[in-house]
């Protein structure tokens, strides 16, 4: 797992009641959950990706959100190392959940696709937590902020 994505789900694990009860939230349009190819070559012939979700996860719940649709999976939040290793040990590209949250909605993370940003939201002291620790980029945005490439200060 990323070395970032550990360090937030080990600080949102703290602001949870249900941290063995979580939700997954995966975008169906990644290839890599029906085994499609991840290693493009000049002569086409890479390696299949082995497929994350088997048939009965690719045919069970969804959540549908506008423009979207998701595989939701259910678990720990320990389970997210597993989730995003499918494209195998050693491979630098890796995708988590677009979204995941505790039973207790106590907090939520997005990552939307299409931008380069991840959001949090949760408890003023989950917030709190995330802008204090180390190896986290971390910015505080309210409504009406804007999330496009040209608005980030930071990564110019």
């Amino acid at each position: 797992m990323l070395p970032a994505l550990r360090t937030l789900c080990d600080v949102l694990m703290e602001h949870t009641g249900t941290p063995g009860d979580c939700y997954f939230a995966l975008w169906v349009g990644w290839g890599q959950l029906s085994g499609g190819r991840t290693v493009l070559t000049l002569d086409g012939h890479g390696p299949p990706s082995p497929p994350l979700l088997d048939p009965r996860e690719r045919a069970g719940p969804k959540v549908r959100l506008p423009g979207r649709e998701y595989h939701l999976l259910r678990g720990p939040l320990e389970a997210m190392t597993e989730l995003v290793r499918y494209d195998g040990p050693g491979v630098w590209w890796t995708q988590s959940p677009s979204l995941f949250w505790p039973a207790d909605r106590a907090w939520c993370v997005a990552t939307e696709i299409d931008l380069d940003s991840t959001l949090v939201g949760g408890s003023r002291e989950a917030v709190g937590a995330l802008l204090g620790t180390p190896g986290l980029e971390v910015l505080r945005v309210v409504g009406g902020d804007s999330l496009s490439h040209d608005a980030d200060t930071v990564n110019t």
